[in-house]
């Protein structure tokens, strides 16, 4: 009896261990065949277990997987959300071709400018021990008593005032300054060339090029009215010169370009034979311009 109880036992866990093979196997099989059914979810943890060990490669696999999704939604028929625009900064307006402006060549009506010769009454209200009376030198310096010399030539009244009250704080506490111009020098253009009356003028009040030349008396009749030209002193070693077409501002009624004239400007009106003989050079040598024309 003991001997086929051990038979039945023995033949009876043989037949589970079949079973329990026989089971393991169909589970394996169930799984590769659910693989196929989830689309490319293998696939990407592929990708990510790649990306994870080859960081080089992740952001390659990552826009491959962007682009099989998109590709993915294109084909179920879902649209795909665009990437957002690249904003990039405005561009400049470009000017209006039909649009007019009225060249601005210099200031409507100028401050005078201080010069050699000018008598300067500087006074302190309230400090009245610093009160003084000034002469710009040649060089365009004045001697100060309680300051170094101070260049001073071409500055305006306002101007100078400014840099007293600045200078002046380093000693006093808050200066109050006045200045007066007692003498100056009178300003005056010259005009020169086919003019009818050429000289040396008095400048009074705001005059142009053309009002200039009307006051040396006009053209002449060998004058050249479309290349009047305008000599102005920008330094000590050079003069700028502007050419300006008299002729065409007067025909077409637009003086737009007409120049308002400085102290010390030279008008200068050529021959018509020698017009081309001058030179266009915005600006030229004071030197040159003085040997050809004369001071100014």
């Amino acid at each position: 009896m003991r001997i086929k109880l051990l038979q039945v036992l023995g033949f009876t866990f043989v037949v589970m261990a079949l079973i329990a093979c026989a089971g393991a196997q169909e589970s394996s099989v169930q799984t590769d065949r659910s693989a196929p059914a989830n689309g490319t979810s293998g696939k990407i943890d592929s990708r990510i277990d790649q990306s994870a060990t080859n960081p080089a490669n992740s952001a390659a696999t990552a826009s491959n997987t962007t682009s099989a999704t998109d590709a993915s939604g294109a084909a179920n028929g879902s649209s795909a959300t665009p990437a957002p625009a690249a904003t990039s900064a405005p561009r400049p307006s470009a000017p209006d071709a039909t649009s007019t402006t009225t060249p601005q060549f210099s200031q409507r009506e100028p401050r005078y400018q201080l010069t050699q010769n000018d008598v300067l009454d500087i006074a302190f209200p309230f400090t009245p021990e610093y009160n003084e009376t000034v002469t710009v030198q040649p060089d365009g310096f004045i001697n100060l008593k309680q300051l170094p010399d101070m260049k001073v030539e071409g500055m305006t009244t306002t101007e100078l005032t400014a840099a007293l009250t600045k200078a002046y704080s380093k000693q006093l506490h808050d200066p109050s300054v006045t200045i007066t111009l007692k003498t100056f020098v009178v300003p005056y253009f010259i005009a020169s060339g086919e003019v009818k009356n050429p000289g040396k003028f008095q400048l009074s009040g705001d005059t142009s090029v053309t009002q200039a030349i009307g006051i040396a008396g006009g053209f002449t009749s060998s004058a050249k009215h479309s290349q009047v030209y305008v000599f102005r002193r920008v330094s000590n070693e050079w003069v700028s010169a502007q050419k300006i077409d008299v002729k065409h501002m007067l025909g077409s009624a637009n003086l737009a370009e007409d120049l308002h004239v400085q102290p010390g400007d030279m008008i200068y009106v050529p021959k018509s034979k020698i017009a081309k003989v001058i030179s266009d050079q915005p600006l030229i040598p004071y030197n040159l311009f003085r040997l050809n024309f004369g001071p100014i």
